[in-house]
């Protein structure tokens, strides 16, 4: 009779997650430790043909959003297409789709990256929108597929997708320049980079119009 994946735990000192994900491919665990599982599986007589049953889905998606004060990433209309389109996206390639939350405040944030970790992750998207360079470490450090959304650090070699902000200032100005006559009389909320601003602006002087107000 065959070793069974507990015996198998057991035999290499590791846990009982850890022998699951290295068996059924997921990720969560290193390379080599992948390796000597599958080694010692096969040495010992595992029946592979337990895990010879696809499932349905690959995994789940984790779309991480990162609040160190709120006061960026908020339920928004942007944030609500965001999910959607990831929602999707999932929903077309067989993944299912997991939002968690991390608080920089608090003190289990440690807990909860390895929760993500040992989980059914089989990849993670992470809301920067509020992160600092810094920040962003624990995350690289998993075995797991990171991709940073809405952020971009120089010091930091991490696959990255960026809104494009200064494309959307520029076309809401030539939008305004084609609405109004004379004088903008709006008041504009900016609450995004200093980049934005002045890309708004550059491309309004260039057509003479005034601000009476501006928030």
């Amino acid at each position: 009779m065959g070793i069974t994946a507990k015996e198998l735990a057991r035999k290499l000192n590791l846990s009982a997650a850890a022998v699951s994900m290295a068996l059924n491919h997921k990720p969560g665990v290193s390379t080599a430790t992948r390796q000597l599982v599958l080694d010692a599986a096969e040495k010992y007589g595992y029946d592979f043909s337990r895990i010879a049953e696809k499932h349905t889905t690959s995994g789940a998606i984790y779309f991480v959003i990162y609040k160190k004060h709120g006061t960026v990433v908020a339920d928004t209309p942007f944030f609500s297409q965001v999910s959607e389109g990831i929602s999707q996206g999932c929903k077309k390639n067989d993944y299912r789709l997991k939002i968690s939350y991390i608080y920089e405040d608090e003190d289990t944030i440690t807990k909860q990256i390895e929760e993500i970790q040992y989980s059914d992750c089989a990849g993670i998207i992470l809301l920067g929108t509020e992160m600092e360079a810094g920040d962003l470490k624990p995350f690289l450090n998993l075995p797991i597929p990171v991709v940073l959304l809405d952020a971009y650090f120089e010091t930091v070699p991490c696959n990255c997708v960026l809104l494009n902000n200064v494309q959307g200032a520029y076309l809401a100005a030539r939008h305004l320049i084609r609405t109004c006559k004379t004088a903008m009389w709006h008041t504009l909320w900016i609450t995004s980079t200093k980049t934005i601003c002045t890309r708004f602006f550059r491309r309004t002087s260039q057509r003479n119009f005034r601000f009476p107000s501006v928030i």
